[in-house]
């Protein structure tokens, strides 16, 4: 097969640079990027890999190009891999179907490959451009952490095998972003990866305002103590050491209530000082104002989470001027500066730690202060146009452009 005859297989969103760009009439500076990744990128429900690609489509310095407009058949070891992340079970057909044709595609017609969790995507993929890899954590420090324990469950064949693709993606890339320096330093001491070729840049909301500009904003109000919890994964997520922390302020003589965002157990739903919003669907646009308007209500994210790379909910709390009191792990540090936009406990902090430190967020203005240090970290840092403008930059810087 030629690579027109490829190319004129795929839908007409992909096509030639010649049937794109009229080269006379593009900026010499704007890069051409090929972005990859299996997920639905129109859609908000795909979380970051949507956000990422809609942000950096609005970028006056580049054309990106979604190379997954037909569908990326994905196979046995990338679905036990999502399974194991506890993400979606897609339907696979075989992992290799549309890997020449990707690679016939995307060679010689962009300038860089954006690859965003697509590792074991990219190992099928033959073509001699830059890579610029994004994930949010590493293979070998996944294996034993707690999120990811059913990585010991599926043998070490397959596990070597996922590794492996990391490995490549990391060693082929030419730039690899993270959004944390606890992923980023794994990259470099358990993969190798220079550090010259490596950044951290922290991320932004996955809430659809973002991409527009600051999120609107109403600083909080103290009198009303209505707290948060987020997460998708009730007892990953610490949802029970939420409820107790809880229950433990409210003997306290503490009036203070909570909402759920996501799933939880029935009994939890039915207490009298729990407002149970279930998943949030953000193309329901009734569902998904109604969890915009508990943040602006809340005045604390209470995130006892036991595992966590980036925590984009504690993000999403920032933007709306919430800080965030959560669990000491993963790429946490990152995100939450301790003592000013939020606090970090321990991992091994009990219900009655963390409603004593909540007792002392009380004190004074210290909870408005953190909100509005949350909300300066979200606006100055933490937001997807500062992402874009950073990661464009840090691009063009390896690539020489």
């Amino acid at each position: 097969m030629t690579r027109s005859e490829t190319i004129s297989v795929m839908p007409s969103a992909i096509t030639t640079r010649r049937q794109v760009v009229d080269q006379s009439k593009k900026s010499c500076s704007t890069m051409r990027i090929g972005y990859l990744n299996d997920r639905d990128l129109n859609n908000p429900n795909s979380h970051t890999p949507h956000f990422m690609f809609q942000i950096m489509k609005m970028h006056p310095e580049c054309e990106v190009i979604n190379l997954n407009t037909r569908g990326i058949a994905l196979g046995k070891s990338e679905r036990y891999k999502r399974h194991i992340l506890g993400l979606s079970n897609y339907t696979a057909y075989t992992r290799y179907r549309w890997s020449k044709e990707l690679s016939q595609i995307v060679r010689g017609d962009f300038d860089v490959i954006f690859a965003c969790f697509s590792s074991t995507i990219l190992d099928t993929i033959e073509a001699d451009i830059p890579i610029i890899y994004s994930s949010d954590a590493t293979f070998r420090q996944s294996v034993g952490y707690q999120r990811f324990d059913r990585f010991h469950t599926i043998g070490t064949e397959l596990c070597d095998r996922l590794d492996s693709y990391e490995a490549n993606a990391i060693e082929r890339a030419k730039l690899c972003i993270y959004p944390s320096a606890w992923a980023l330093e794994s990259a470099i001491n358990d993969y190798g990866m220079p550090r010259r070729r490596s950044r951290c840049i922290e991320r932004g909301p996955n809430i659809i305002e973002d991409l527009h500009g600051p999120i609107p904003h109403t600083p909080i109000d103290i009198k009303n103590l209505q707290t948060i919890f987020i997460g998708r994964d009730w007892e990953k997520k610490g949802g029970d050491l939420a409820i107790e922390c809880i229950e433990i302020l409210r003997s306290r003589g503490v009036d203070i209530t909570i909402t759920i965002v996501g799933p939880c157990p029935d009994d939890v739903a039915q207490l009298p000082y729990v407002h149970a919003l279930g998943n949030i669907d953000k193309q329901n646009r009734q569902a998904y104002q109604t969890f915009l308007e508990t943040l602006t209500r809340s005045v604390l994210h209470i995130f006892p989470t036991t595992a966590e790379p980036t925590g984009i909910v504690i993000v999403e709390a920032a933007a709306h001027g919430c800080p965030t009191i959560s669990t000491g792990t993963g790429g946490l540090a990152t995100t939450i500066q301790d003592g000013q936009t939020g606090v970090l406990m321990a991992p091994s902090a009990t219900a009655e730690d963390w409603a004593d430190q909540i007792m002392e967020l009380l004190k004074g203005d210290c909870l408005t202060r953190m909100g509005t240090q949350a909300r300066h970290d979200y606006e100055t840092r933490l937001n997807w146009r500062t992402w874009c403008d950073r990661t464009v930059k840090a691009m063009k810087h390896v690539l020489e452009i």
